[in-house]
């Protein structure tokens, strides 16, 4: 009989801690329900761009408990890091339901960040995406260590010591 007992009171006790304490349930709801949007690049975001040449970011937009989104919903900040910093707005256009279209083409070398606002809101959910964009910048050029005067004298006295 006490063996017995143990186990029923093994099974209680597993049963209540297995069991979902109250207001679990109502938590999760409420966390469904104010989900906010979140932002999926469509795109390779390792990519080094071209300056000047356009190029089309695709990205996903899961709404969350939005409702439906429109094109005009949705907006694209682009922040060059560049001296001087610039930002300016893209407009995408919607290709698919959820699947938002913008034409990028930097005009400047450098790192570019990208936040997408929905209703005028930036989407907290998503976090800035970056993208980097291939050329020269103005300003000092580095040379490789075989254009350095300095390096190429050494190698001279170096050659001139081997003889």
């Amino acid at each position: 009989m006490i063996r017995g007992g143990r186990v029923v009171l093994a099974v209680l006790a597993l049963a209540l801690c297995a069991s979902p304490r109250r207001g679990d349930a109502a938590r999760r709801v409420h966390a469904a329900q104010v989900r906010g949007p979140s932002v999926a690049p469509l795109f390779d975001t390792h990519r080094r761009f071209r300056k000047g040449k356009e190029v089309k970011l695709r990205f996903r937009i899961d709404r969350g408990s939005l409702g439906p989104l429109a094109a005009e919903d949705v907006s694209f900040a682009v922040t060059h890091r560049g001296p001087p910093a610039t930002t300016f707005d893209l407009r995408p256009h919607q290709t698919r339901p959820g699947v938002f279209e913008v034409p990028f083409a930097p005009q400047e070398p450098g790192l570019y960040t990208v936040v997408a606002s929905i209703r005028g809101k930036p989407a907290n959910a998503a976090r800035p995406i970056r993208l980097g964009v291939l050329g020269m910048m103005p300003g000092i050029v580095e040379q490789p260590p075989e254009a350095d005067l300095v390096v190429q004298q050494r190698k001279r006295m170096q050659a001139k010591a081997m003889r």
